[in-house]
């Protein structure tokens, strides 16, 4: 699979252009719908499966199981320039999180997080990924000494996420810190089907998410990042450059696309034309 998927990196031929790969895992705590698999992996045995991925680009992993081997493999993403990504850990500690930032500060890196505010904790005592992700500016503390505000994923199909947690989370972080994704991966066909990894998982009724068949367990969504973008400028009120920005702009810069996310000289002219309505008139892609 991942032999054939290199073969398809940067192809600008066929429409949409798969430009790398962010691996949720393995290591990770807490795998809400991801199939659960080994996360004991040595040193020795993660640097053969960072050797094995094409075009690596970014991993979520796992802080809490990072602070019990001295943050070893997080510094080894670093040393290859692989964006980690903190995520899928419910009960990490505050020390925990800090040690990776502090990993990070080392080599003069910034950290990101996985769908903030999913498979992640936010507590008012007892400081969570959702805290440190929320947060434009760390406290003037000797802990968080020398570290920086991690950039941000969120989950944009309002299934993921209440409406009402985006609207905070957009006017808590800046628009040059958050990237929505869409976790898309089925089309919003109600009662549809497919087999993933030997498990069941099927579009909900609403035709908005999809689940694990049988159960409320969200496996991804159904959305589209014109809807997203719709949702963000009619519904927040967010300006029509920064909803732009977090959609296109940020997430290339954060896992370090070069030629996209911008209209400038030089860069890949991949433009939509939209109505009045902000709704996607016209594609137009490479034009020069």
């Amino acid at each position: 699979c991942l032999s054939l998927l290199a073969l398809c990196f940067g192809d600008t031929k066929r429409g949409a252009v798969l430009e790398g790969i962010h691996a949720e895992g393995p290591i990770i705590n807490d795998w809400g719908a991801l199939p659960k698999i080994p996360t004991d992996i040595s040193l020795r045995d993660f640097d053969h499966l960072l050797n094995s991925i094409p075009r690596l680009r970014m991993m979520t992993i796992s802080p809490q199981l990072e602070a019990k081997i001295g943050y070893k493999r997080l510094e080894a993403l670093l040393m290859r320039n692989i964006l980690p990504a903190l995520g899928h850990d419910k009960t990490a500690k505050e020390s925990d999180i800090l040690g990776a930032f502090k990993t990070a500060s080392l080599h003069k890196r910034r950290l990101h997080i996985t769908h903030c505010f999913n498979v992640s904790s936010f507590h008012h005592r007892e400081p969570g990924l959702v805290n440190f992700g929320l947060a434009a500016e760390f406290p003037h503390l000797d802990e968080y000494a020398g570290i920086q505000p991690p950039t941000i994923e969120l989950v944009g199909d309002l299934e993921h996420i209440h409406p009402l947690t985006l609207a905070c989370a957009v006017r808590a972080r800046s628009a040059a810190d958050i990237a929505f994704v869409t976790d898309a991966v089925q089309e919003p066909v109600q009662g549809r089907k497919v087999m993933y990894n030997g498990r069941h998982l099927e579009v909900s009724s609403t035709a908005k998410r999809v689940v694990l068949s049988g159960t409320e367990t969200l496996a991804g969504s159904c959305t589209s990042l014109i809807k997203t973008f719709e949702f963000l400028v009619n519904k927040l009120r967010v300006p029509i450059g920064s909803a732009v920005r977090m959609l296109s702009e940020t997430p290339a810069r954060i896992v370090g696309l070069d030629g996209v996310g911008k209209i400038a000289v030089g860069q890949r002219a991949n433009l939509l034309c939209l109505d009045s309505r902000l709704s996607c008139r016209k594609p137009l892609s490479r034009v020069t």
